[in-house]
């Protein structure tokens, strides 16, 4: 009879197990700081090309006055990002700051709920109204089946209960070879032992944590737990580091701004110098100053022809070239000036 309506539901070994859920890896915001040495138009627009489609980032800023390239996002590969624009703008890309803020809250927080954690691990399950309710969802069953009459009866009433209750709060999803596991540990006890287990709480919970999975689950628990907690340490004793690293690079980019500031203001002095020295008005001024030079020694030369101290031939070959020098700075002048009126 048994056999028969095992066949019915479809066999209690057949069962395909539900798939487990995927495990989902916290997501970790982090902001990266880069020093470029590249501050133009076309190396931002580079830069910002290379991380538009990058997997991860979520924002860019590019600080042209400071030389700095900030990176925002998630789960970010800081050095896979320092290569690609390595190997895109050809330049130097230096890694300056990575806020762990988020890191060093998490491990704030796993310490400070470790206390309560341990309490709550001692402590006994809490009843609701109904006396069976520290049972898990896959025993519950309905009240006439409280009381199993034999072995084979009960599993095959908690079978045909778990496929019809339908509750999705209850994560837990048993392989076959878990559950002819547990069937055979149940079918060696007699219908008292049975009985007890589902009246008993205390017999319950010793049978449930002298199961070989239920004991797996627990030791691979507290191994996670103690990894977290060590983790958090290291974490938190890393901050003092990581502060005093921030404080070096804060300095170090103050030195290095006063001095590209000191350099800019010498070539912006350079500049402005430069860019009066060949202004269009100071550009007529010396030649100017030249005609006046020329008239001068043209003057000079013909009192030394008046006083004999100059022979005439020798006069006019000088007083030639001077005439023609001085005629020509006139004429370039005079062009010079009339171009900037009109």
């Amino acid at each position: 009879m048994g056999k028969k309506e095992g066949e019915k539901n479809g066999g209690g070994n057949k069962v395909a197990p539900a798939p487990a859920p995927a495990e989902k890896k916290d997501d970790v915001s982090v902001t990266a700081v880069y020093k470029i040495n590249c501050n133009c138009n076309g190396c931002v627009e580079k830069i910002e090309k290379a991380l538009r489609h990058f997997d991860g980032v979520e924002g860019v800023k590019i600080d042209r006055d400071a030389c700095e390239l900030t990176v925002k996002g998630t789960n970010l590969d800081l050095t896979a990002i320092r290569e690609k624009l390595e190997k895109e703008i050809k330049k130097k890309f230096e890694l300056r700051d990575e806020l762990h803020k988020e890191t060093l809250q998490l491990a704030r927080e796993n310490l400070e709920k470790e206390p309560r954690i341990m309490e709550l691990r001692n402590q006994p399950r809490p009843q609701d109204g109904s006396s069976q309710s520290w049972y898990p969802p896959s025993v519950v069953s309905s009240p006439n089946s409280s009381c199993p009459g034999t072995p084979s009866s009960a599993s095959s009433s908690s079978f045909s209960s778990h496929r019809t209750s339908d509750r999705p709060q209850s994560p837990s999803h048993v392989s076959p070879a878990e559950a002819a596991g547990i069937i055979a540990v149940l079918k060696d006890k007699s219908v008292d032992e049975l009985r007890k287990l589902l009246s008993d709480k205390d017999a319950y919970h010793h049978f449930l944590l002298s199961l070989d999975q239920v004991k797996i689950q627990n030791n691979s628990r507290d191994e996670l737990r103690k990894e977290t907690l060590q983790l958090a340490r290291e974490n938190l004793e890393k901050e003092p580091r990581i502060m005093e690293l921030r404080k070096q690079c804060r300095i170090i980019r103050k030195t290095e701004l006063a001095a590209a500031q000191e350099k800019l203001n010498e070539l912006e002095r350079k500049k402005e110098e430069t860019l009066k020295f060949y202004s269009p008005q100071s550009l007529l001024q010396r030649l100017q100053d030249a005609m006046n030079k020329t008239e001068e020694e043209s003057e000079n030369l013909h009192k030394q022809l008046l006083d004999r101290d100059v022979d005439l031939a020798t006069f006019v070959q000088k007083y030639k070239k001077l005439r023609t020098t001085y005629h020509r700075r006139a004429l370039i002048h005079l062009s010079a000036k009339t171009s900037s009126i009109g």
